[in-house]
């Protein structure tokens, strides 16, 4: 996964990977650098992202 792919993509996009990806590392990824609260907040309360 490459951390500026995700950090680039719009808004919507980013919510969208929050919302239906597994990716431990992704959501940590976007849990730090969302673009929005919303973005960063769906990352980090994801169940996968707790899992690790």
């Amino acid at each position: 996964m490459v951390p500026d792919a995700l950090t680039d993509s719009s808004d919507w996009l980013q919510r969208k990977i929050v919302e239906n990806l597994d990716s431990s590392a992704a959501l940590a990824v976007l849990a730090e650098t969302g673009h929005t609260r919303r973005v960063c907040n769906t990352a980090n309360a994801s169940p996968t992202r707790r899992r690790s």
